[in-house]
């Protein structure tokens, strides 16, 4: 019985050890993209920062790249928006967010046929998300809504 007691023991610790040496990246990388989305609107630059690292730390999660996204639009960075959006659906094709993010990019490009089935899918994704229903909206009535504006929105109902 002592030695069976014994052996228990240094599993347990290991055991511990394992899932803190797992947590803690999870939690770095939640840290580092809370403050991220605090600092955008001041410092959009350390913000992208510190995305850069939470991805890093986390690399299966979508939100940091849905966050890079978002401050690479304020920042007039198109190309690095799209790239943020599509690299978050390849994380989560669940993402409502990039997919009504690209949706409207397209539509400001006067890619129709794009604008419409990203818009289609944050729709299917988040049918009751007032923000896409208003960009479909738009965008089938021809009028391409500013990204900018719907990701102020967006951040404002965060709030």
């Amino acid at each position: 019985q002592a030695r069976r007691d014994g052996a228990v023991a240094p599993a347990v610790i290991a055991l511990c050890a394992v899932i803190a040496v797992s947590a803690v990246p999870l939690f770095l990388a939640s840290r580092y993209r809370d403050r991220a989305v605090e600092q955008a609107p001041a410092a959009p630059l350390a913000a992208l920062s510190d995305l850069d690292r939470a991805q890093a730390l986390d690399p299966l999660s979508p939100r940091p790249s849905t966050e890079e996204g978002l401050v690479a639009l304020r920042l007039g960075q198109r190309a690095r928006a799209v790239a943020a959006f599509e690299e978050a659906l390849d994380r989560n094709a669940d993402g409502w967010l990039p997919h009504l993010m690209l949706g409207l990019l397209a539509a400001r490009e006067g890619d129709e046929r794009a604008a419409r089935a990203h818009l289609d899918a944050a729709g299917r994704l988040n049918p009751r998300e007032r923000v896409v229903a208003k960009a479909r909206t738009d965008v089938q009535a021809g009028r391409a809504a500013d990204p900018l504006d719907i990701a102020a929105m967006v951040l404002r109902e965060r709030e």
